[in-house]
């Protein structure tokens, strides 16, 4: 596994982190779009997370030198609780999550993030699902309402995660938004120690400012959605692709290749699938080969809808 330092911290993640999603028949469970509100109602916990499978996938992930885990609803937080209680790890590990129902599109214009009294309670209830002390990054995802609504949204956020590092409940902060403009607004606030974005093959246009930002300021770069929840292996059907592990690995790479990211966050579903991903990192840089796969994803439809 490589490392890198999320930003100027002092802490390395590997280059590879795992995301929480379990892969249930129809689907990613607890987001059906019809279950919304449902999927980050606090204290809701569906049962069938953190089995035997899942367990192997965090195990191997352990075993294979990945120290980061991403994980979103409470389903997840708990899972992964109960799996690290189960393996034991021995190596230091960090987790990313984030308070239910504040951030992204819930909540009033995310104004739970602002009150320290409620996002104090939330992180220690979410503690007690991850089975840990503290949160290693927690995750203020925000909509573009929260700026608009309150211009000391930065300023509050900022105060709330001094107090929270200070009662030792979070060690590092990270924004998280919907455009360009706001990831920058983000950086230069200096609230936060790393960003967590969508970035992948098809969003070119967070190189030009977002992450020369995040290297200039030493901000950490979290990426989630390097497979664009699957349209990746559309454009590899478009482009008669059958090979899908070198599919994913060329997207990974691509990834990597950009100095300013920390970690690229993966879904799978199983242990095998893991293994699959994690050889991404056995090459330094985008090869001869991806370069070649890539070329023919960006000629397909379906890319060029993704983009435009």
């Amino acid at each position: 596994m490589k490392f890198n330092e999320l930003g100027d911290t002092g802490v390395e993640l590997s280059a590879i982190g795992l995301g929480g999603h379990e892969y249930f028949e129809g689907g990613v469970r607890g987001f059906n779009p019809d279950e919304r509100e449902e999927a980050v109602t606090p204290g809701l916990n569906l049962d069938g997370y953190g089995g035997e499978r899942r367990l192997e996938v965090v195990r191997t992930a352990l075993e294979r030198g990945i120290n980061f885990f991403d994980v979103t609803i409470d389903e997840e937080k708990d899972a992964l609780g109960r799996n690290l209680e189960t393996i034991a790890p021995r190596e230091t590990i960090y987790v990313q999550t984030r308070p239910a129902g504040m951030v992204y599109t819930y909540g009033n214009h995310n104004e739970g993030l602002t009150e320290y009294d409620r996002l104090e309670a939330e992180v220690e209830r979410v503690l007690g699902l991850l089975k840990r002390d503290s949160v290693e990054l927690l995750n203020f995802g925000f909509e573009p309402g929260a700026l608009e609504h309150n211009d000391e949204f930065f300023e509050r956020v900022g105060e709330n995660v001094d107090r929270l590092k200070e009662a030792g409940l979070i060690r590092f902060a990270c924004a998280d938004a919907q455009r360009a403009d706001q990831y920058v607004a983000a950086i230069d606030s200096g609230a936060f120690d790393s960003i967590s974005i969508g970035f992948h093959m098809a969003t070119p246009e967070y190189t030009e400012d977002v992450l020369p930002a995040a290297k200039s300021e030493n901000v950490g770069v979290i990426t989630r959605a390097v497979f664009m929840k699957g349209a990746l292996f559309k454009m590899a059907d478009q482009a008669g692709i059958d090979d899908l592990d070198s599919v994913a690995r060329a997207s990974i790479r691509w990834c990597l290749d950009h100095d300013a990211v920390t970690s690229v966050i993966v879904g799978v579903d199983t242990a095998d699938q893991l293994d699959r991903n994690l050889a991404a990192v056995e090459s330094d840089g985008v090869t001869d080969a991806d370069e070649a796969i890539l070329d023919r994803l960006r000629a397909t439809e379906a890319y060029r809808e993704r983009v435009h």
